[in-house]
């Protein structure tokens, strides 16, 4: 019920809470009308007994004396001896007496579906006097059949009452929930962006303080440097600004695939993207193996996911890697230490870095497996950290043209 929506709980609740109140108050109303009917049929069967107390008895055991007051048609009165012999029956001559069991004196008790009473006579013998129950009963039947009938129907028409109330709640509350994702993905987004404008912030501080520094050597010393010395304090600072500006281009290109700018949608064979990635690797250690595939997207940003992917195989093992293509797939794996279970569901995050001995080497910023996941979704496919038993496997997962 916790995962049902809040019209139908609402619904379930108030049928389940109007049904045990009906059912509580129709079982205890039948018993109080029973107890009092039974309590006013004593009451009547107590004051027949005494007024026949001191009928005569007479020795003909079923024949009725001629000229005698009929008793009213819903009791039976019988005559016992001393030795419990029957001796005399009075009824109405359309039920069947009671077959009267030994019973208290005075007392009214239930013999079958017949209720009794015994009395004493002077002359001795006692009078049974007893009426039948099945008015009563019936009664009871017939306002338990009664409630059952306006509890149906007074549930029916509740039930449709709280669902026109429950829809309309439940319109509120689609509202509400649409209004609270939208408030948290707000907040998730603003969090989002604070972190990452703090961790660009961070990685630009340093290239900018490395310039600075070398910039402020260069001035103070300038007179009295030697040639070599200026050419190694320039190389310093171009190469900090190359590094910057890679930066730059890397966050610019992330904002861009953020905003889902439209992408270049060409005809471009993985294959081809894959060998001209592998041709610019000087290292001679990355190998290319697999088949034409061919996909739809943008050749530059695709080139760009691969070569992300390849070096940062490069980057953080010393031994060979392999780029294999397939159906829509481009698998880089790398024979170097891997990665840690524990970073496998964080790597594809902006800035993040692997605290192991494969990061040790690395000195990138932390965006280059960020934006293969960023191109890839681009494209309408995905990156995945695959298992491996060594090394480090990632697939990149393009739609087929």
């Amino acid at each position: 019920m916790r995962r049902a929506p809040l019209w139908l709980r609402l619904v379930a609740g108030v049928l389940a809470l109007v049904s045990a109140t009906l059912l509580i108050t129709g079982f205890a109303g039948t018993r109080l009308l029973r107890h009092y009917l039974m309590a006013q049929t004593e009451k009547r069967l107590v004051a027949t007994a005494e007024r026949v107390r001191h009928f005569p008895r007479t020795s003909t055991s079923t024949s009725r004396p001629s000229g005698r007051q009929e008793l009213p048609s819903d009791y039976v009165v019988q005559s016992y001896a001393a030795d419990g012999t029957l001796t005399l029956t009075l009824d109405s001559g359309d039920q069947a007496p009671p077959k009267v069991r030994p019973g208290p004196l005075d007392r009214p008790y239930v013999d079958g579906d017949w209720l009794v009473v015994r009395v004493d006579q002077r002359e001795g013998g006692y009078l049974a006097v007893g009426t039948r129950l099945t008015g009563v009963d019936d009664t009871v039947d017939r306002l338990a059949t009664i409630n059952l009938g306006v509890a149906a129907v007074a549930l029916l028409a509740l039930g449709v009452a709280c669902w026109g109330l429950a829809r309309t709640l439940g319109r509120i509350e689609a509202a509400l929930l649409s209004r609270e994702a939208s408030e948290q993905a707000a907040v998730s987004a603003a969090e989002q962006m604070r972190r990452f404008v703090g961790e660009a912030s961070h990685e630009l501080r340093t290239p900018v303080t490395t310039i600075r520094g070398y910039a402020d050597v260069f001035r103070q010393q300038r007179a009295s440097l030697e040639l070599a010395d200026a050419d190694r304090i320039i190389d310093r600072i171009s190469a900090q600004a190359v590094r910057m500006s890679g930066l730059v281009d890397d966050l610019l290109l992330l904002a861009q695939l953020d905003q889902h700018r439209p992408l270049a949608a060409e005809r471009v064979d993985l294959l081809d993207v894959a060998a001209d990635v592998v041709l610019d690797d000087l290292t001679d250690r990355v190998t290319l193996t697999g088949e034409s595939s061919s996909v739809v997207g943008d050749p530059v940003r695709l080139r760009q996911a691969v070569g992300n992917l390849v070096d940062n195989a490069l980057r953080h093992t010393a031994g060979p890697v392999s780029v294999v293509v397939g159906p829509g797939v481009v698998d880089v794996v790398d024979e170097g230490p891997g990665i840690p279970a524990e970073h496998a569901d964080r790597i594809f995050e902006r800035f993040y870095r692997v605290g192991s001995t494969r990061a040790a080497a690395s000195s990138g910023a932390g965006l280059g497996l960020a934006i293969v996941a960023a191109i890839a979704a681009a494209h309408g496919g995905a990156v995945a950290l695959e298992a491996s038993d060594s090394g480090a496997h990632f697939r990149l997962t393009l739609p087929g043209a």
